[in-house]
């Protein structure tokens, strides 16, 4: 970083809205949250139309019909599809390994990304302070207070999840490619064994009141403590 760059830094107080939109830092933490997610949401697309690119079905309609559900729909789906078609109860295992911890990357998606920040008078100002409507048609909000290491801690697991799929799915490309169709990067890293089960954290929950003092931290899966 040179020194014009360095004074910028020093300067930039970007955005200056008439709302605090929450701590820097935590924000960051929180766009983490938001990229890993969308790569790992993607890649259980690139799961379902395995077979289904191998057995020649139309892509456009099985994009779209995809593409048309929710996302727990969309996780029976790829249940089925591998259900339907897999041979190996290794790899249907791992899918329905991989989908139960997508379920609570979602859950953690939605809880964040998805809630408005919300004026905290007796919590932390370096937490980030969120409402949220319990669901969709509830009248009802829940709140939830997570500072930086949660955050981060949190975005880490989700990038778990989103490289745990890819992991998958570059076994799955390599097993079912010709040994003369396979290009340099499946040869380098196509040939690793199927992952290991991912843990799943503890589920996020939102409080039916705001929290007064500091949060509490999310607890890693038992093997971690």
């Amino acid at each position: 970083m040179g020194l014009l760059d360095g004074i910028l830094a020093q300067v930039d107080n970007w955005p200056q809205y008439n709302f605090n939109p929450g701590p820097a830092k935590n924000l960051h933490a929180v766009a983490v949250i938001s990229a890993c997610y969308n790569t790992f949401e993607r890649l259980l697309f690139d799961l379902y139309m395995h077979h289904l690119d191998r057995k020649k079905y139309q892509r456009v309609i099985s994009e779209k019909y995809f593409l048309s559900l929710d996302e727990q729909k969309r996780i029976q789906l790829l249940i089925e599809v591998f259900k339907h078609f897999e041979r190996s109860e290794r790899v249907k295992t791992a899918i329905k390994d991989l989908t139960n911890y997508f379920t609570w990357c979602l859950t953690v998606r939605n809880s964040i990304l998805h809630a408005e920040v919300y004026p905290a008078l007796f919590a932390r100002d370096t937490d980030l302070n969120l409402i949220k409507r319990l669901s969709k048609r509830s009248q009802h909000h829940g709140y939830l207070s997570v500072d930086l290491q949660a955050l981060r801690y949190l975005a880490d697991r989700v990038e778990d999840g989103r490289l745990q799929a890819a992991k998958i799915n570059l076994y799955l490309r390599y097993r079912d490619t010709k040994p003369s169709a396979r290009p340099m990067s499946f040869t380098l890293y196509g040939r690793e064994p199927l992952p290991k089960k991912l843990a799943i954290p503890e589920p996020l929950t939102l409080l039916v009141q705001p929290r007064i003092g500091p949060p509490p931290r999310p607890r890693p899966p038992p093997f971690l403590r």
